[in-house]
C-alpha cells in the first residue's frame, strides 16, 4: 500500500483517471524516490543492527534508513542515552571504542501519517510525471544497426531539491 493516496494524486493532476493507473504511477514513484534517497523502501520498518567497531570512532553510518525513531542502543550491553542521530547515522561525543559492540534498534522509513510534507510532494510530482509520460524515463541512443536503451531518473531537479535533506550522504 502506498504512503500517498490515489485521491491525493488525482487532486494534484486535476483529472479523472482509473485508480489502477494512478496506483501504478504511485508505486513506481515511491520506488524511484526510495532509490534516489538510497534506501530500499519509504515504508516504515523495524531495524536491528549490530556494529563491531574496527577502530575508535564517533560516528556510525546506518545500514538502512532513513532513521525516524531510535528505539534502543547498547554499547557492550550497556544502554546508551547520549546518542545524536541523523537520518543515516548515530554519533556520540565520547565515541565508540575499538572492538566495542554497538547494537541499534530503530525505525526506518515512514507511514502515511508521518511522511514529511516535502517527501509526500516529491512522490506526487514524480507520480504525475510517470502517469503523464510513462516512457519519459527511457532515453535511446544508438546507431543505424540498432539502439541501446538506458533509464534516466523520473525524479526532477525540483523533486531532488525537496528530497536532498533525506538522502543518504556520500561519506567521502
Amino acid at each position: 500500500m502506498s504512503l500517498v493516496t490515489v485521491a491525493e494524486l488525482r487532486d494534484y493532476l486535476r483529472e479523472e483517471a482509473t485508480d489502477a493507473g494512478l496506483q501504478a504511477a504511485l508505486d513506481a514513484a515511491e520506488a524511484a524516490v526510495a532509490a534516489y534517497l538510497g534506501t530500499s523502501s519509504l515504508a516504515e520498518r523495524a531495524i536491528s543492527e549490530t556494529h563491531v567497531m574496527p577502530r575508535a570512532k564517533t560516528l556510525v553510518e546506518l545500514r538502512d534508513g532513513p532513521l525516524t525513531a531510535l528505539t534502543s542502543a547498547t554499547l557492550d550491553g550497556e544502554a546508551l542515552s547520549d546518542l545524536e542521530t541523523t537520518f543515516w547515522a548515530v554519533a556520540r561525543r565520547d565515541g565508540f571504542g575499538a572492538g566495542a559492540t554497538l547494537v541499534l534498534n530503530y525505525t526506518a522509513g515512514w507511514n502515511a501519517g508521518n511522511l514529511p510534507t516535502t517527501v509526500r510532494q516529491a512522490v506526487i510530482m514524480v507520480a504525475a510525471s510517470i502517469f503523464a509520460r510513462p516512457d519519459a524515463g527511457v532515453a535511446r541512443l544508438g546507431s543505424p544497426d540498432g539502439y541501446t536503451a538506458y533509464r534516466r531518473s523520473y525524479v526532477s531537479p525540483d523533486a531532488r531539491r525537496m528530497l536532498d535533506p533525506y538522502r543518504r550522504p556520500s561519506w567521502t
